[in-house]
């Protein structure tokens, strides 16, 4: 009831439009692959979720502790969900580029604040992330400084994605300091420094007996679930459309 009918005049061309590529690209499903900001039009079936992180960022707690089974699609909910609704909120946060640990926590994060400290090289920051514990603190009290007489001064937000590689791919000495890095700039600068972690809901134990985030942990940590019924359809026919 609602096709179209063509008809061919013969000797014509067709005029129509072309159709897209059919490439990797333009594939707008993305299988078991994370979503980026870059994605985020196609990113679909979580409205609530981010709208609960959003709420959870006015809480006092500066950690957020994302919590999910392994293709829950955590990383994708902050990157393709959250980060793109935070950028429309751009007088109130400033977020630093999302860092993942591997195997060399202390230089993920030293690119990830690399704009903290523009005077530095990475191999420089790198360096003083492992000698000295308050170097990152000390990065975001000169950030704050250049702001602090401004009306209305922005909240910075660092986000550790996929925080269970300092268990799996970091050294234990090294996950040690990165925990010792972050826990040291909650304590110093608590209202305008916050923390946003994904986790696998498998290796919360071992995060949460670290004496770091021991006082903590149980007001900074949300548990992401699967998607109900309605939202699994969003996301298989809205990328469709």
């Amino acid at each position: 009831s609602k096709g179209e009918y063509i008809f061919l005049t013969p000797d014509h061309e067709l005029n129509l439009p072309p159709a897209p590529a059919l490439n990797r690209e333009n594939n707008p499903y993305r299988g078991l692959e994370s979503f980026d900001k870059s994605h985020k039009d196609l990113f679909f079936g979580r409205d609530q979720d981010v709208q609960d992180l959003l709420e959870r960022l006015s809480d006092p707690c500066p950690l957020l502790v994302i919590l999910g089974a392994s293709g829950t699609g955590k990383s994708s909910l902050v990157k393709a969900g959250l980060l793109p609704r935070l950028e429309q909120h751009q007088d109130y946060y400033h977020v630093l580029p999302v860092m993942r640990p591997g195997a060399d926590p202390l230089q993920a994060l030293a690119v990830s604040c690399a704009t903290l400290a523009p005077d530095e090289t990475i191999e420089q920051l790198t360096q003083r992330f492992t000698h000295n514990k308050a170097t990152f603190a000390e990065l975001i009290d000169k950030w704050w400084q250049k702001q602090a007489d401004s009306p209305s001064p922005k909240t910075l937000l660092l986000v550790i994605d996929q925080a269970e590689e300092l268990i799996t791919q970091a050294s234990e000495h090294e996950a040690r300091q990165l925990h010792a890095l972050v826990i040291a700039a909650i304590a110093s600068y608590p209202k305008y420094f916050r923390v946003i972690t994904t986790l696998r809901l498998d290796f919360e134990a071992q995060f949460q007996t670290t004496e770091a985030y021991r006082d903590i942990w149980m007001e900074a940590r949300i548990v992401f679930l699967q998607m109900i019924q309605a939202h699994i359809r969003d996301a298989i026919e809205q990328p469709a459309s």
